[in-house]
């Protein structure tokens, strides 16, 4: 990403399991992005799923992006975050001919 501090194995909050990613958005549109080494083919998949946490403050607003290996990037959300909670978030994905795979997730402040 840039414009933020990361930490992939956070255990202060998380949704389930032992840690979770977290980030901290240190200027203005920074972003964590998630990339495949080979572009996840979108056969059977209809739906983003997600689970985000605002912190203890809350209110941020981040725009979730996906990109393909080629072509334009698709906006699937913008979202502002609950302070205090988990939010789980299944943004529906754009048609096959639109994203035919997904090479990497971004969330933008």
């Amino acid at each position: 990403g840039w414009g933020v501090q990361t930490d992939l194995a956070a255990t202060a909050e998380r949704f389930s399991g032992t840690s979770a990613i977290s980030a901290r958005f240190t200027t203005g549109w920074g972003a964590v992005r998630l990339s495949a080494i080979t572009p996840l083919p979108r056969t059977g998949f209809h739906t983003l799923r997600l689970a985000l946490h605002g912190g203890s403050s809350g209110g941020q607003r981040l725009r979730v992006i996906l990109r393909p290996s080629s072509g334009a990037e698709q906006r699937l959300s913008t979202v502002t975050l609950a302070a205090g909670k988990w939010q789980l978030l299944e943004l529906p994905l754009p048609p096959v001919a639109t994203l035919p795979d997904i090479a990497s997730l971004v969330m933008q402040e």
